[in-house]
């Protein structure tokens, strides 16, 4: 009885294979693979030329103390700005060797991880959509990411970026890194109570050093005087080498956003041939069968993407405008007086330093936080959900949206808290913004300067809270579309219009077409031709 059970013919297997399913074995066409690989080439040899300038970038870092003693480097040059700052105002910076390599890191990974996502979609063509929204986000991270933390456009909490890091660099941006001015103005006062000022002047460009000297002495005069004697000349730096790491830094890191567009042109050609050959797979028109209320999920996804856009350019031009201030940033500012009694009245001596520096970049080194991670995460599972019609993507983009909401809430707590102590909301009065974003956090700007600050600040929480209460939303629209399409009959290839009987396909006919007009074939009469292998899904 054993053995005719087994003698029996199998059973025919059910028709409820979905259409995601039969593109998980379609393979991808050969000229779209040709297009990756090459692809992939260029990326190689880009990553090879980046490692190599981050890895100069890390040593210029590492050995700042030692370049800074050594005027004649070129790699003085790169450090000068930032080693100033630090020894003169006594506090830690990121440093720009520092931030550019790990700028260049980051667009690394990003291109690397554009290039995987491609390779995956063309295996799986219902992933096209939500890797071009991948790629999307991969090219503007690249050009312009900002952590959402700090809303308020404070420039020591901007995080560098490559845009801005185009705008700094400059083939004059070496020729004068210091201006060193010192005004000494002698007062003579009379009995009779006449004031008879005279000044001197003092004003050369050249640089200062920081050494040891000047930060053990307490007092003004002498530092003044030791830095004096000790200052540079611009024209006896030699900083060629430094402007030539920066271009091939920039040239370098913009590959990988040519690398990352090119993906994305691969993608919509792929995407388009799929559809005229095989339009059932991209659900554009509805039927009685499709998701039910996954396009709202779709809106409040692009609603969370603006807002975050949002917060982004305007950082970007906060940026650009401290980069603006940041030239000829005035560093050190001392007034000494010495006064002097003589028989005719008093002698003031007024001595003023002042030392401005330039090519310093006041920012800190990027860094990819959660928010922005699961804010990706989400726009691609909606999108995944609408064009698979899945609805286990929707249950993802829920949790996603959740878990984005939970690590926003302290930022914007703590940023509502700032703006509603300090009256910088949009109905409070513009000037105290304005007198907010003064000072030395904010470079020194000037009235314009402090206005571009302040409504820089306003946009960049209005699109916080815009990304806020859409994700927010999301979380009940997208757990609506899971819960309200649960007892939906799920699609199978065949309910599609137009397939005829996908149960029984030639393999080598269907899905490997188009890679024949790719791939010349030759023919032999010593061979016998290849019979095509049919498959049965049923």
């Amino acid at each position: 009885m054993a053995d005719s059970m087994y003698d029996q013919a199998p059973a025919p297997l059910a028709r409820t294979l979905s259409t995601g399913s039969i593109d998980s074995v379609v393979p991808p066409p050969l000229k779209h693979k040709k297009r990756v690989t090459s692809l992939f080439i260029v990326l190689v040899i880009t990553t090879l030329g980046m490692l190599v300038v981050t890895c100069l970038y890390a040593d210029i870092a590492g050995q700042a103390a030692y370049y800074y003693t050594k005027p004649d480097s070129w790699q003085f040059c790169i450090i000068y700005a930032d080693s100033t700052t630090q020894l003169w105002d006594k506090k830690l910076v990121d440093g720009t060797a520092t931030m550019l390599s790990y700028l260049g890191l980051m667009a690394l990974f990003y291109t690397w991880a554009a290039l995987a996502a491609t390779f995956r979609a063309l295996f799986h063509y219902e992933w096209i959509p939500s890797t071009i929204v991948f790629l999307l986000f991969d090219i503007f991270g690249q050009l312009a990411y900002y952590q959402s933390s700090n809303l308020v456009t404070v420039p020591g909490k901007l995080p560098l970026t490559l845009l801005v890091a185009t705008k700094w660099v400059k083939m004059d941006m070496y020729n004068k890194i210091g201006k060193f001015c010192t005004d000494s103005y002698y007062f003579f006062i009379i009995k009779e109570g006449h004031l008879l000022p005279k000044t001197y002047p003092n004003c050369t460009d050249s640089v200062i050093i920081i050494d040891d000297k000047v930060q053990n002495s307490d007092s003004q005069i002498t530092q003044i005087n030791l830095m004096t004697n000790g200052t540079v000349l611009n024209e006896d730096l030699n900083c060629d080498g430094a402007l030539a790491l920066n271009i091939i830094f920039l040239v370098l890191a913009y590959s990988f956003v040519f690398i990352t567009f090119a993906l994305i042109i691969v993608l919509i050609l792929a995407d388009r041939e799929i559809r005229m050959k095989r339009p059932q797979r991209h659900f554009f028109k509805e039927s009685g069968k499709d998701l039910k209320y996954d396009k709202w999920c779709l809106l409040l996804c692009f609603l969370g993407a603006l807002g975050y856009v949002m917060t982004s350019v305007a950082n970007l031009d906060a940026g650009f405008t401290a980069l603006h201030f940041a030239h000829d940033y005035h560093l050190v500012d001392s007034d000494v007086e010495i006064a002097q009694h003589v028989s005719l009245g008093n002698v003031v001596l007024d001595l003023d330093l002042d030392f401005y520096i330039n090519s310093y970049l006041p920012f800190k080194m990027n860094q990819l936080d959660l928010q922005t991670v699961l804010l990706i995460i989400t726009c691609m599972s909606c999108v995944r959900g609408h064009f698979k019609q899945s609805i286990s993507a929707f249950r993802l983009g829920a949790v996603t949206s959740l878990l984005a909401c939970l690590i926003q809430w302290p930022a914007v707590v703590g940023n509502m808290e700032t703006f509603s102590y300090n009256d910088l909301w949009w109905w409070s009065d513009y000037d105290k913004c304005v007198d907010f974003h003064t000072g030395l956090p904010f470079l020194n700007a000037d009235r314009n300067g402090s206005r571009a600050f302040c409504n820089d600040t306003r946009w960049g929480m209005a699109g916080a809270l815009i990304t806020f209460v859409a994700l927010h939303i999301n979380i009940i629209a997208c757990a609506t579309v899971y819960a309200q399409n649960q007892n939906r009959e799920s699609l199978i290839i065949a309910d599609v219009p137009g397939l005829g009987d996908p149960f029984s396909f030639n393999y080598d006919t269907e899905f490997r077409q188009s890679d024949h007009h790719d791939k010349p074939q030759s023919h032999s009469s010593n061979k016998e031709p290849k019979q095509s292998t049919t498959t049965s899904l049923a």
